[in-house]
């Protein structure tokens, strides 16, 4: 159990890493302007669902496509 949560520590810190969340905050509130509260969280909710779906599709067809 130990391997499996320094594996999943890992690969948790890596996302963190790449997706750079304190640079892409700054850039989310300049593209969201002066939108309302609700589109806001619209447009949030969508970019996590995209980012989520890339990276499922990698992370289980990853063989396949490289």
């Amino acid at each position: 159990m130990s391997q499996l949560y320094t594996q999943i520590v890992t690969v948790f810190l890596g996302f963190f890493a790449i997706m750079n969340p304190i640079a892409n905050t700054a850039a989310f509130a300049a593209l969201a302007g002066d939108r309302s509260k609700a589109e806001e969280i619209k447009i949030a909710a969508k970019a996590l669902i995209i980012t989520f779906a890339v990276i499922a599709a990698f992370a289980l067809l990853g063989k396949e496509i490289f």
